[in-house]
């Protein structure tokens, strides 16, 4: 087992994955030469799952044969077509369960084993529990299933758990380190979702993994921030825009990298609201920010934090985002007794997000209920919608249920960039037929300014050539697909 150190090279490793996307077979092939003996294969494995690189890290193992040790645990999560796992499937009433991190007794266990026997295929539970990042609540909620859960499984969980707790130790401290940096240069930071939570609704190192850094300075601190950054060797990452692109057109700056550290950093100027502009409630979201109990910066209140989680399960295309509905959990497990959902009410209108709002609180109450939601936030099962969406928010809606476990490629009628895509043209504001026209310009590679462009995602683009290509051939292998993936679910 890796000590809370040994994963900095498991995670050098992946970073060349999560940064890099694989593309770097030179940085590839180094970071595998310095994995240390006895590497947390199953920690990578869970990672990989996230990421949706399961398949690439697998060949890369098995192209050196000091990574032996090693594939075992890709094996297990790589190689081969698997179903889907959703709400309705008894892998993803399992998960769902055990995402709301049970306290250990009798009725838990006997609720725990009950979903545990009901499972069909656990190794699709497996593979579903890292594509929505819910190892660090899976592992340990397991145990509570007794023999009714296959020990194959909790072991390869609980070692991945083993390898993020380490992780946090380290990523806790830089963050400390970042903190401190801020605070003697006069400045004062706010953390945003899960870094906020860190210590509080998460209490212990190995919880809630860790992901980026998302830090919020005001308007007059943010390039006092990143300079910080930059003087403490952290690099701006420009692989997907270029850092005048992120300033002009973005949340956040462009983020802020160390491969020797394996982290990224991400200094906000705002937050990602799928209607548009933050600007109507930032000044206030920082005004109402609070002192985090435990760590040297602010947060914003629960209410702000709230609001900013279920708006943002718009983001990411809405895959695998059973694990921010986790932290929505989470939060309201702490301080839901304060939040007014009338805040929540007039946060979204000022921004033009009610109708995003509602999809959230349609979706979590479709994974908790609406009675868990009412026992933790009196009031807000009140904003759960009744009515018919539109057909806009209705195929948002689906989406984010197809993949609130997790995307499963060859158990899906599109291709990841294909959802992203429709994904894309479901937020788009204006007309229906302003979306179409997107659609069809979109796919023969007509729209979308590229300058400002990376090379990462220039690479991921495609040549002209082959962006027409694909246009032509989309009817034929969207329906390839969905035979497939028919058949697979």
């Amino acid at each position: 087992m890796s000590s809370s150190r040994d994963v900095l090279g498991e995670d050098r490793l992946l970073w060349e994955f999560w940064l890099h996307h694989g593309y770097e077979q030179e940085g590839l092939g180094a970071r595998l030469r310095e994995l240390p003996e006895g590497a947390n294969g199953d920690y990578l494995a869970a990672n990989s799952l996230y990421g949706c690189f399961e398949d690439g890290l697998l060949k890369l193992l098995s192209s050196a044969s000091s990574a032996a040790p090693l594939l075992p645990a890709a094996r297990r999560v790589a190689g081969g077509p698997a179903p889907r796992v959703t709400l309705d499937d008894p892998e993803g009433a399992l998960l769902a369960a055990l995402s709301l991190r049970p306290e250990p007794g009798a009725s838990a266990a006997r609720r725990i084993a009950g979903l545990a026997a009901a499972v069909r295929s656990w190794p699709a539970f497996h593979r579903a529990v890292g594509r929505a990042n819910l190892v660090t609540a899976a592992a340990p909620a397991l145990a509570l299933g007794g023999d009714a859960v296959d020990a194959g499984t909790r072991e390869a969980l609980t070692r991945a758990a083993a390898g993020i707790r380490a992780r946090n130790e380290r990523l806790l401290d830089l963050l400390s380190r970042l903190l401190d940096a801020f605070a003697s240069a006069g400045l004062t930071p706010i953390l945003l979702k899960e870094t906020a939570l860190q210590r509080l609704a998460f209490p212990g190192e190995g919880d809630r993994m860790i992901g980026d850094l998302d830090i919020l300075f005001a308007d007059p601190e943010i390039d006092e921030a990143d300079r910080i950054l930059e003087s403490m060797g952290y690099a701006s990452f420009e692989g997907i825009w270029s850092r005048a692109w992120y300033r002009e057109h973005h949340h956040h700056l462009a983020p802020r990298v160390s491969a020797a550290e394996a982290v990224k950093i991400e200094p906000h100027q705002g937050i990602w609201i799928p209607s548009g502009s933050c600007a109507p409630i930032l000044p206030e979201m920082i005004a109402a920010s609070r002192p985090h109990p435990r760590l040297r910066a602010r947060r914003p209140s629960p209410a702000h934090i709230l609001f900013h989680l279920l708006v943002d399960i718009h983001g990411n295309v809405s895959i695998g985002k059973l694990y921010q509905l986790a932290d929505v959990a989470a939060l309201l497990r702490v301080e839901g007794q304060e939040i007014d959902p009338a805040a929540l009410t007039d946060l979204a209108q000022r921004t033009g997000a009610t109708e995003f709002l509602e999809d959230s609180l349609f979706v979590l109450a479709r994974a908790y209920g609406e009675a868990w939601i009412a026992s933790s936030c009196p009031g807000l099962e009140r904003l759960i919608p009744r009515r018919r969406p539109s057909l806009e928010h209705a195929g948002l809606r689906r989406l984010a249920l197809m993949n609130l476990c997790g995307f499963e490629p060859s158990a899906s009628p599109l291709s990841i960039a294909g959802i992203r895509l429709l994904h894309k043209t479901l937020l788009r504001p204006g007309g229906r037929s302003g979306r179409v026209a997107f659609l069809l310009r979109s796919l023969s590679g007509g729209e979308g300014d590229t300058s400002g462009m990376g090379d990462i995602a220039r690479k991921s683009r495609g040549s002209r050539a082959s962006q027409l290509a694909r246009a032509a051939s989309f009817p034929f292998r969207a329906a390839l697909r969905a035979v497939r993936s028919r058949r697979r679910t």
